[in-house]
């Protein structure tokens, strides 16, 4: 991604290693006033926060700009962890709600949609895709 703010003569670049799992877009939010606006984008499974005025991460989003979606799943670490955001996400107010490609073996990593704080990258709620022993909807699934 190459972000060439007003007034600069070299654009900021991210070179994702990752190409065959880059989702080509940008999520875009700016708070009411507008003097923060912020740019999402994905490379495999890492979601990044720039500043949508110079091209800089945005340090205090996530960990240290970036978020890592195979973690946070609700599973145990022995599981496929190959997730590939397949779009820049959807903005709704201060959300950053985000799905994803997964893996289609038997130890895939679970296809959770999550919404995560565009200011901080907290994780806000989590839609289990497959329901979980105990909670509500499991008997629908049943």
């Amino acid at each position: 991604m190459a972000v060439r703010p007003a007034g600069e003569d070299t654009a900021s670049r991210k070179d994702p290693s990752a190409f065959f799992k880059v989702s080509r877009g940008v999520a875009y939010w700016q708070n009411e006033n507008g003097s923060d606006k912020r740019l999402f984008y994905s490379a495999g499974a890492i979601t990044y926060a720039i500043n949508a005025a110079d091209g800089k991460p945005i340090r205090s989003f996530g960990n240290n700009g970036h978020i890592d979606l195979t973690e946070g799943l609700g599973r145990e670490k022995n599981f496929n962890p190959y997730i590939a955001a397949t779009t820049p996400g959807v903005i709704y107010k201060n959300l950053l709600i985000m799905g994803g490609r997964v893996a289609e073996s038997v130890d895939a990593a679970p296809g959770h949609i999550r919404a995560f704080d565009v200011l901080t990258g907290e994780r806000k709620w989590i839609f289990h895709t497959i329901p979980i022993p105990g909670k509500p909807g499991m008997t629908l699934a049943g």
